[in-house]
Formats: C-alpha cells, sequence, structure tokens
C-alpha cells in the first residue's frame, strides 16, 4: 500500500483473502511544527504486506513510529519510506515530519525570487512584494502568531505571513518575493 496523501481519510480493500482497512488521522498541515499522521492498520486476520509512505524534499528529520515504539524504516527526504511487517489488527504507525520555514525560487532563472513556505505550505503577504532584507536574516527574525501558520517579521514594513489557502476571494496578496542583492 502506498500512502502519498497525508489527508483524514479510511481505505478497505482485499488482499490475500483478507479484508483491511488503514485509516488515516492528520492534523496536516495546521499542526504545530510537527505533522502527526497517525495511521491504523486492522486486518480481519494477520496478514503480510509493504506500507509505503511518500517523505516529502523538505522533510529532514521525519521519524516513524510503529506501535508507539522507533521503526527502523529508512525515512529520507524525497523518498519512499517503506514498513515491511506482518499486520495483526490495530496496528498504529505515526509519522512525524518537522516543518521549517524556507524560501524556494519561484525557478532556477529567478533564484532571487522566492517564495516563503512553512513544510509545505505557501505563505503570502498583503502589499508589499520586495523583501527588504537577506532571506536568512528574515528566516531568523520570523515570529510564528497567535493563530494557526500566522507569521510575522519584527520590522517588515506591511502585512502578516498566512497560509495561501486561507487568502479569501479579493483579497491583495503577494506570493513572490525579491530579495536584495
Amino acid at each position: 500500500m502506498y500512502v502519498n496523501l497525508f489527508v483524514p481519510s479510511v481505505v478497505t480493500w482485499h488482499y490475500s483473502d483478507n479484508e483491511i482497512t488503514v485509516e488515516q488521522e492528520t492534523t496536516y498541515p495546521e499542526s504545530d511544527s510537527i505533522i502527526l499522521i497517525v495511521l491504523t492498520v486492522t486486518p480481519r486476520t494477520s496478514v503480510a504486506f509493504n506500507l509505503k509512505f511518500r517523505v516529502p524534499s523538505w522533510a529532514e528529520g521525519a521519524t516513524v513510529k510503529v506501535n508507539g515504539a522507533q521503526h527502523a524504516a529508512a525515512v529520507r527526504p524525497g523518498t519512499w519510506a517503506e514498513i515491511q511487517r506482518t499486520w495483526t489488527a490495530r496496528g498504529r504507525v505515526a509519522i512525524q515530519i518537522p516543518m521549517r520555514l524556507r524560501t524556494v525560487p519561484i525557478d532556477y532563472q529567478n533564484p532571487k525570487r522566492v517564495a516563503l513556505v512553512y513544510g509545505p505550505v505557501v505563505l503570502v503577504q498583503k502589499l508589499d512584494a520586495v523583501l527588504p532584507e537577506t532571506a536568512s536574516g528574515l528566516l531568523t527574525r520570523m515570529q510564528r502568531g497567535d493563530t494557526s501558520l500566522t507569521f510575522s517579521a519584527p520590522g517588515q514594513p506591511v502585512g502578516d505571513f498566512v497560509p495561501f489557502y486561507k487568502v479569501g476571494a479579493g483579497m491583495p496578496y503577494n506570493m513572490y518575493f525579491d530579495l536584495p542583492g
């Protein structure tokens, strides 16, 4: 089984004369600095199969636990982590993916035009389209606000940074910023 989207969901399928249900619980991407994905595997009888999950390319330090114990699966950014085991009723997989602030160039031809990103979430800002300092300087001053995934930078002239998916109709915003120099 492959898990490539981290959204609350349930899937049931038949494998080796066995009905298997996998339920995914998550608050992704709203969780505070860590994405916690809990997969509950419920076969009717014990069954061996591999469970693979996508590890995003930005996911440094991701870990996986099976039934509360650290699992030795190779969890490398930009790959598929694989758990090979015999599953029993109510097997639980917890995936933790630390999120961090970073800048991402819009393309290779424009390395100084960037988006601000927190984990998988693109952050947008109202009104001002020029970052007044280096990206590393800005990232060290960014502060997370009281509301989920809202960031501000003391000294930044205009507006908080909010997730793009929270932008409403008619709300002016800037998604890309020019780095100085």
